[in-house]
């Protein structure tokens, strides 16, 4: 599902589980969540302390291949 920020944050506050993995280049918009949502960060400069926040996160960095954004999914996924 493809969402904006304030309709993320919706969804999320939203009292049913979220499944799934946001993929944001602004992982500090979602810090309420963090320990609650599996987070893929993509950024050119990804902020390690922000990284840090998200448990389930996985920083990702620009420009990347297709196969790193897969392997990042598939291990948020398992986690």
């Amino acid at each position: 599902m493809l969402a904006d920020p304030s309709q993320l944050l919706t969804l999320l506050r939203n009292p049913e589980p979220f499944g799934g993995v946001v993929v944001t280049n602004s992982p500090g918009l979602f810090r309420e969540f963090a320990d609650a949502v599996r987070l893929l960060y993509l950024s050119s400069s990804p902020d390690p302390k922000l990284e840090a926040l998200f448990p389930n996160c996985r920083a990702v960095r620009k420009p990347f291949a297709p196969e790193e954004l897969v392997r990042a999914v598939e291990e948020l996924k398992a986690s």
